[in-house]
Order: C-alpha cells, then structure tokens, then sequence
C-alpha cells in the first residue's frame, strides 16, 4: 500500500479540517480536497480518483448520510468514513446502519488513522479480489471462445469433405461435358460460368479450412491485386448497397508471398470491420501502393473511429467491442498474426468520428513463381492396356472418376470399400497396374488397403485421394505419402498426371 493519499474531505469547518488532515499528516502524504456541498461533491467526484472519503456527519448545506448516497450513487467503490463533533450523533448511528466504514468523533482523533489505514488495506484487497474476478471471467470467456472455435472447426472440416466430394463431381463432369462439345458450341460458355464458380468454391473451402485452423498453410506468390480484385464481387454484398465502396489500385502487379486463403480472409475482416463502423452510409476505401521493398495496402473508412485505449487493445485475441453475439473478438487478431507470420506489419490510424485506417506492409516480392507445368487437353491414350481398380464409397463421385479413366483408354474395375477391392483383387483373373482409392470409407479405408496391397502384391501401384483435411488424415496415416496422395476436388489433367506420376515410378 502506498504512503501517499488521496482523501477528499467533505467538511465545513476549516478548523476542524485542517484538525482531520494534520492528524492524517503523521503517517501519510496527503493530497486532498475540501467539499462542502452536493455539488462540488459530485464534481470532486467526477474527478477523482480519490483513495477516501471523510465526511462531518453534520453541516449546514447537506449531511454525511446524504454524501454517503451520492457516493453510492456514483458507481465508485471508495472508503466512507463519518467524523462527528457530537458525542450522542443520531444521523451518524443511521449512517453506519447505511453501511458507512467508520464512524469516529473529532475529539478523540487517535483512531482516525487506524481506521483509514485498515479501510485502505481493505479496499486494496476488494481490488485485487475483482481484479482476479474480472480475470477468472475473461478466462471463462476464452475458453467458451475457444470450444466454440474448435466446434466451428470440427462442422468445417465435415462439411469441406462433402463438399470437396461435390465440387469434385461437379469439376470432372464438366470436363466431360467441354471435351464432348465442339469448341465452338454456345455452351462452352456455360460450362466456363460453371467451371469458374466451381474453382470459387473450391478457394473458398480452402479459406475455411484455413481459418478454422483445419488446413495447412500453403505459401506461394500472387498478385495482390489480382486478389483485391477477384473479391469485390462478393464484398458488394457484405457491405450493403448504402455504403460506397472506392477501390484504388496500384497500376503494376504488387507480389507477395503468403497464403491466398489467409489473405482473403485478412482483407474480408477488415472490410466487415470497417462497415460495422459506418452508422449510416459512409465510404469504405481499399488502396494499394508499391514501395522500393514493400506492398502497401490500406482499408479506410469514414466511421466512429476508436479512442487511444480501444485501439491499443484491437489486437489482442478476444477483445471485441461488438454487442454479445456479434463478434468473437478474432479477426484483428488473425489480421496481426497472418501479416507477423508474411514478415509484415499493421499499422492504425484512428480518431474518433473521424474514421479508421488499417495500414498493412507486405514485404514485395521481385518475380512471381514459374507457374506449375499443366498437362495439355489432349486425351492420354492407353499403355499396355493399363487397367484401375477404382475405390470410392461415393457413388456419383465413383461414376464421374470412372466415366474420366474410360474417356482417357484405361480399363476400370469398381469397388466401394478396401473389403471388397481386396476380393476383387484376389479373384481377378489379371494384375490391376494401379489402385485409386478414397481414404475414409465404411468397413476399410484407403490408406488400410494401401498396407495390405504392399504386402500382398507389392507390383500394384496405389494413389489415394480425400477431401477430408489434414488434422482427420493424420488418424488416417496419410500425412508424409504426399507423392501417393491427390486432394480433392481434382480436375481430370490433375488425375491423370498423378496417375502417370505413380505409374512411371
């Protein structure tokens, strides 16, 4: 506890205060100030902070019993002690039956700093009790966060496996459907709509995955513009048709290196953030510049802004200033960990009623990465009379792979389960050169087949595929056979190429 005091003395006698703070002045250092009415009570209140409160139970304008209530009244937690010239005070015995700290008279002093010394070491402790309080509840809060998280994180990761499954349906019956119209058909145009939309939906599982913490992050090279530019279509619709949206882009391609999914996810909260700022109408500004060794990019708007203290605290994790409900108090954070995790910093510019501007420097990158080697359209013909055992549990899915394989000469053999591709195995009459297996599948799964074909017939090949993520694979013992594993969903050159990776071996 500190020797130095505040007290604000709440007293209309100057001689009996200057009697109060000389008593005082013993034992501590004392700050005060001299009150002797509601008014200037409330404002000396107003500011404090004050360490205590010493009242005269009696003057001319107000009593201690009412100083006692304004103080209840104000909200503050501070030490109240009543002196009194009287030996025999009614309006003082009422006051202590009201919950005052103390009642002492002004001719008996001795106790008055014994009393104020124990009132302070109580009310230090009252502080250090909800200090732990307020702590024990933030951490209760965090944990609700965090089980919310990893709940959001399990639903993510089954609904991206289904979903992986019909994007993957949906990928390879369109290539299907290009390679058997002529190229000038009308409804190559179509089938361009639809495969566009189908490579969306595929990023943005990706996305999800990702800020689920449900799929590894991927760093590669793109063009931050590209980015910005590929998502306005869906910020329209986040931001409403009130808000104006101004974008202004640098005139050259600004290379970064990082994970696409994050970044997209970084810019989306900060875009929401910055609506949810806006009362009424308003502009949400994003810009990118190019410096000599940095990308620049910034999302501005013309909002409430934040005080000092708001904006210290906006990037620690589960600090949000949103109504319950409708913030979780991890998107700055996120934002702040993707830019440390890209070699980058954020910066914040922000005055309230005058808006916020989230200033994000990437380090820039000189040459964007050779693209990866595509397989061409053309069909691959058969080697050898190549023959698949084709494993997928998923009927539509195993129609459209087989249907793919037919297309492209090999001879396809089905199953839907490890059980029964190892029956069939056994019973047919020639060798299957190659396996093409789900990974999670009723009765045996892909990567169990995938052991007992090693053993039994060492000569077959095997790929296997999934659209489950990483975290539910590693049960799987797939993790590590990056060169026997395809992701879905896949295009067809994406599983023909695998195919004749694993076969020329």
């Amino acid at each position: 506890m500190s020797n130095h005091i505040r007290v604000l003395l709440i007293e209309d006698s100057e001689d009996d205060a200057f009697m109060i703070l000389r008593t005082l002045q013993k034992s501590f250092q004392v700050t005060h100030e001299r009150v002797e009415s509601s008014e200037t009570m409330k404002f000396a209140l107003a500011n404090g902070p004050w360490d205590i409160l010493i009242s005269d139970v009696n003057m001319p304008r107000f009593t201690g019993t009412d100083a006692f209530n304004i103080l209840k009244s104000s909200g503050l937690t501070v030490p109240f002690i009543l002196v009194s010239g009287a030996l025999e005070d009614i309006a003082g015995v009422e006051a202590m039956r009201l919950g005052v700290d103390d009642f002492l008279l002004k001719g008996n002093l001795s106790r008055l700093v014994p009393a104020v010394t124990r009132e302070l070491q109580r009310s230090e402790v009252n502080r250090e009790r909800k200090k732990a309080e307020v702590a024990l509840r933030l951490s209760q809060e965090q944990l609700r966060q965090s089980q919310k998280m990893e709940a959001i994180g399990r639903l993510a990761g089954g609904v991206a496996h289904d979903f992986n499954n019909l994007l993957a349906i949906i990928s390879l019956s369109l290539e299907i459907i290009r390679n058997d119209l002529p190229a000038e058909h009308p409804l190559q145009e179509y089938v361009s709509n639809i495969t566009h939309a189908q490579m969306r939906g595929t990023a943005l599982t990706h996305q999800l995955l990702s800020f689920s913490r449900k799929q590894a992050v991927v760093h590669r090279i793109f063009d931050l513009n590209e980015l910005i530019l590929g998502l306005i279509k869906m910020l329209d619709p986040v931001i409403g048709e009130d808000i104006e949206l101004v974008i202004e882009l640098e005139s050259t391609p600004l290379l970064v290196n990082g994970d696409f999914g994050q970044v997209e996810q970084l810019l989306m909260n900060l875009v929401v953030n910055a609506r949810d700022a806006l009362v009424r109408n308003g502009i949400i500004k994003i810009q990118t510049l190019s410096f000599e060794d940095k990308v620049k990019l910034t999302v501005a708007d013309t909002g409430i802004g934040m005080s000092e203290d708001i904006k210290s605290k906006i990037f620690e994790p589960f600090f949000t200033t949103k109504e319950v409900g409708k913030g979780t108090g991890l998107g700055l954070a996120a934002v702040h960990g993707v830019l440390t995790q890209m070699g980058g910093e954020v910066m914040v510019e922000s005055k309230l009623n005058e808006g916020t501007s989230f200033h994000l420097y990437f380090p820039k990158q000189k040459s964007k990465a050779p693209p990866t080697p595509q397989l061409s359209a053309v069909k691959i013909k058969p080697k050898q009379n190549l023959k698949i055992l084709l494993v997928e549990d998923e009927a539509a899915l195993r129609n459209v792979i087989e249907a793919t394989l037919k297309n492209n000469g090999y001879k396809v053999a089905l199953a839907t389960n490890g059980v029964e591709a190892l029956e069939l195995i056994e019973k047919s009459e020639f060798k299957f050169d190659i396996i093409v297996t789900d990974v999670v599948m009723p009765k045996m799964g892909g990567s169990e087949l995938f052991e007992k074909v090693r053993v039994l017939f060492p000569e077959t090949k095997v790929l296997l595929m999934s659209g489950y993520t990483e975290e539910k694979l590693l049960n799987y013992g797939v993790l590590g056979m990056e060169d026997f594993f395809l992701e879905k969903p896949f295009s067809a050159q994406e599983l023909l190429k695998k195919i004749s990776a694993i076969l020329e071996r």
